[in-house]
């Protein structure tokens, strides 16, 4: 009987700083789909991504301001870039876990 064993798989994480992003606001679009520079290349990082891991703390039941702001950002048109991208979420707070901030985010 031959044993085979598993391809090792590599894999890279970064952790992208959301704490810079301006809080979503339309008359800050440059024109034509052209964003401020810091949320260009925030947008740029997540196009480039394969997938995505949010790891965030339920607050006041639902993901933090800084997260919902940055999940906005990605997805203002003309491309929505976390579109067809796989993800994965953990989060942590009180006795369910976390689970109603995880519910939001899905």
């Amino acid at each position: 009987m031959e044993v085979m064993k598993k391809e090792e798989v590599e894999m890279e994480m970064e952790y992208i700083e959301i704490s810079t992003l301006p809080m979503l606001n339309t008359d800050l679009l440059l024109g034509n789909g052209v964003f401020p520079p810091v949320v260009e290349d925030f947008r740029r990082k997540i196009l480039e991504a394969d997938c995505f891991l949010f790891a965030s703390p339920e607050y006041n039941y639902s993901v933090t301001a800084p997260l919902k702001n940055a999940l906005d950002w990605a997805s203002c048109p003309p491309t929505n870039v976390w579109a067809d991208k796989a993800a994965a979420i953990v989060s942590a707070s009180g006795s369910l876990g976390g689970a109603r901030g995880q519910y939001h985010l899905r």
